[in-house]
């Protein structure tokens, strides 16, 4: 074996000592990223925000709990009742559509589990296989690949939402969450006209009733700081599609809150305060919804909603690998290639790969990225976010919490 090969045996004096915290092969270099405590503090002091916060989490589950509460809820109280549609909200999310197949015969494959339930039964006064079956069933994230499936489908998504709305037509502390609630409002505006299109007369009023009912709710607490502007923008999202004066009135209350709430959650480098590049992509798609549907109404996007916009496409650009994928930090997993593409095809500076002989460096939530024409690197440099919704702190290489790095050739 030659002595210069890199199997070569090496002498004591050329072999570090791995017990001082050197990695073999690299002298100098700490077996892990040092971790020095920070201003975050842990024990006893947090007991009494911990208690205060499910104290008041239980105080709104029973109020809403309440007999007559959905009174409260009424399109009347809005400036009258809810009798059309009118916008039709383009998701940008990419969907499947074959699911949808499935779906008409009542099969239900969500979040690695199955459930059959063929017509006229329907999923909801039955127990779910598992958690994450039921969120994703209760956010009506199988809408799209079923309305996919033309009027079909859209007669059988009538169906199971009019039936979802009389089995949990009062408030529920699972079903009517802030984590849930949210994402079926955006997918049930999405799909709304083309429902009452396919609906008797009844059927529509109680359709835009239920979907009245729901986006009344996302203006109200609990939910925090954390997301508020994705139950915001959907909420102005479920005002846009809802035609009249109640639609117009939970528009205007959504976006007057919404601005606010985008200055906290969209930094100004185009990072997601959670520092969560996923969540930045997802508010992003939301936040393109939102301008489709003031588009067709005719009026006009707000400054911050256009701002953040702008701000969250730069950030995704950084962040965005050279094989089209998302960087995954911080709770965030990659993302498809076509949900990021379906993110930035409104991006006119740079396509989905970007300029490979000038790929983009930069630094997002604390994200930096260092990138050459063959290599580039994405390594978290910055402490977790310090509250729901609060901005990260400057990055520092002694204050690294959760070290990561990804690095593709």
């Amino acid at each position: 074996m030659s002595p210069i090969s890199p199997f070569a045996p090496r002498g004591a004096e050329a072999t570090p000592d791995v017990a001082s915290g050197q990695i073999p092969g690299l002298a100098g270099a700490p077996v892990r990223t040092p971790v020095r405590s920070g201003e975050t503090a842990t024990g006893p002091g947090l007991w009494p925000a911990i208690a205060g916060r499910l104290v008041t989490r239980q105080l709104w589950i029973e109020l809403y709990g309440l007999p007559g509460y959905s009174l409260t809820l009424s399109p009347f109280l809005g400036g009258g009742k809810v009798t059309a549609f009118a916008a039709t909200p383009r998701d940008f999310r990419p969907h499947d559509p074959a699911p949808g197949k499935n779906l008409l015969v009542g099969r239900f494959v969500l979040a690695g589990a199955s459930m059959e339930v063929e017509a006229p039964a329907d999923p909801w006064n039955r127990p779910s296989p598992s958690r994450p079956f039921a969120v994703e069933l209760h956010a009506f994230n199988w809408l799209p690949a079923l309305m996919a499936q033309g009027e079909r489908g859209a007669r059988e998504a009538l169906r199971l939402t009019l039936a979802w709305a009389d089995t949990f037509a009062r408030w529920s502390p699972f079903a009517w969450g802030p984590e849930i609630l949210p994402r079926r409002v955006i997918n049930l505006a999405c799909a709304a006209r083309k429902m009452g299109a396919v609906a008797t007369e009844a059927e529509r009023l109680k359709l835009a009733d239920s979907l009245a009912r729901q986006t009344r709710q996302l203006l109200r607490p609990p939910g925090g700081l954390a997301t508020r502007a994705e139950r915001l923008t959907a909420a102005a999202v479920g005002g846009c599609v809802l035609a009249g004066a109640p639609g117009q009135a939970l528009r205007r209350r959504a976006l007057g809150g919404l601005t606010n709430a985008l200055k906290t959650t969209v930094l100004d480098d185009g990072g997601h305060a959670s520092r969560s590049p996923e969540a930045g992509l997802e508010l992003l798609l939301d936040l393109l919804t939102l301008d489709d549907a003031l588009a067709q109404l005719s009026e006009p996007t707000p400054d911050a909603v256009s701002g953040a916009i702008a701000r969250l496409t730069q950030g995704l650009r950084l962040l965005t690998l050279p094989d089209g994928r998302l960087a995954s930090f911080q709770g965030g997993g990659p993302s498809t290639v076509a949900r990021v593409a379906a993110a930035r095809a409104h991006d006119e500076t740079a396509t989905t790969k970007g300029d490979p002989a000038h790929p983009p460096t930069g630094t997002v939530a604390g994200l930096t990225r260092i990138a050459s024409p063959l290599l580039a690197i994405i390594a978290d440099a910055a402490s977790p976010a310090g509250a729901p919704g609060g901005r990260p702190p400057a990055p520092s290489r002694w204050r690294w919490r959760s070290p990561a790095a990804r690095i593709v050739w």
